[in-house]
């Protein structure tokens, strides 16, 4: 199966992710094509200095300069003033001195594109006095093929090659029943699943712990209800986690379904884009070879706390009834975070505590006074308690650096 830049847009999620995605997809393939020399990505920051990516040593040799513009559609005036921008940033820029200038683009221009890139690469070539060969143009077949022949076009374009499909059916081809983990014939029995998983003893962290078990949570549920399945089972090895099923194909990772299902669906595809960078998500549906529906998670790399917690955002558990047990709760503050937020959905609060909960967060936070939400959940009367005491017991610059969600 191939893939084009047609297909980022779908595979990275929106146009914001795919252009990231395409910038980053060069630096891969650029990286792979010069492995004996240094290529870099520059990170925008109020302006790139007219460089996306760079071959070479910055500021001690002269370097070979990438602009990665993700133009899918035809080149308009817009599009080109950006071109054209990028360009004199670079060639006139007293940071860096330049070998070359590349601009890579998704698509094929057309015969008038073409012109009008032959005629503007003339004139920068005369005013600058450049030889023929240092302005350069990447189109999007040329940069397929040298994925391809660097062995990287697959996993930029998310391809799940023959070997990886043969690799997935062994570990299908026994019965599940033979090393299932655990077994849920109906949704009663869904509730267990949290603690399944929680005394797994899996090598995450907690908050991925927490979004994988409502992940399968909802997996199962979709198992039960759509694919009207009469038994599942999870299964739980060192680097993945397979829920089989014997009910009808449905596959929660299409995106035809996308728009038609409701908040369950929509759930599963965030938790798929939110840890895109760590796990694989594969649906294989059964056929005569393979009895029941398999969807498998697979830890692509190593997992722990310092590579997927959010320190920006902290889960509480346990009983919060004094200043004691607060403050022995021990939070990892982050100070490059504006925005704080402490959820309370699954810890007991004893109202008259919540004094001793705001101070103390407004106490760990004082240096750099980043806004604070209280999060907690729908139907917990402290909500509505510590909306009050903010009200009535603290100033109003407090109140409104603090607010309960």
């Amino acid at each position: 199966m191939d893939r084009d830049w047609t297909d980022f847009k779908a595979l990275y999620s929106n146009i914001d992710g795919a252009r990231k995605a395409f910038a980053d997809s060069c630096e891969t393939v650029f990286r792979k094509e010069y492995s004996d020399k240094n290529v870099q990505q520059v990170a925008v920051k109020r302006g790139d200095g007219g460089i996306d990516i760079f071959v070479g040593d910055y500021g001690q040799e002269p370097i070979d300069v990438y602009q990665c513009k993700y133009f899918l559609e035809e080149i308009e005036q817009a599009q080109k003033n950006q071109i054209q921008k990028s360009f004199k940033t670079a060639i006139t820029s007293s940071d860096y001195e330049m070998k070359s200038w590349t601009l890579c683009i998704p698509r094929t221009f057309n015969q008038d594109e073409l012109k009008w890139w032959a005629e503007w690469k003339g004139k920068r070539e005369k005013e600058y006095n450049l030889k023929t060969d240092f302005i350069r143009l990447k189109n999007g077949q040329a940069l397929i093929d040298l994925m391809k022949s660097n062995s990287v076009y697959n996993s930029i374009f998310k391809i799940v090659d023959s070997q990886k499909i043969d690799e997935i059916l062994q570990i299908l081809k026994k019965a599940p029943g033979d090393n299932c983990n655990y077994e849920i014939k109906s949704k009663s029995e869904l509730s267990n699943l949290y603690d399944f998983f929680n005394q797994r003893g899996l090598n995450i962290n907690n908050q991925l712990r927490e979004d994988i078990s409502k992940l399968f949570f909802e997996l199962t549920q979709n198992s039960l209800d759509y694919g009207r399945a009469k038994s599942c089972f999870i299964e739980i090895k060192d680097d993945r986690i397979i829920l089989y099923d014997d009910g009808n194909s449905f596959n929660p990772f299409d995106k035809k379904i996308e728009n038609h299902f409701g908040a369950g669906l929509r759930f599963t595809k965030i938790i798929k884009d939110k840890y895109a960078d760590v796990c694989d998500f594969e649906y294989i549906g059964k056929s005569e070879f393979q009895k029941n529906n398999s969807v498998i998670l697979n830890f692509r790399k190593a997992i722990s706390d310092n590579n997927l917690i959010d320190r920006c955002y902290h889960f509480v558990n346990g009983i919060i009834y004094s200043r004691t047990a607060i403050e022995e709760i021990g939070f990892d503050i982050c100070e490059e975070c504006d925005t704080i937020t402490f959820d309370l959905t699954d810890a007991k609060v004893v109202p008259s505590s919540m004094t001793y909960f705001i101070d103390y967060i407004l106490k760990i936070t004082s240096s750099f006074k980043p806004k604070i939400q209280i999060r907690f959940s729908g139907n917990d009367t402290t909500r509505e308690v510590t909306k009050q005491i903010l009200l009535y017991y603290y100033s109003k610059e407090i109140s409104e650096q603090v607010t309960v969600i």
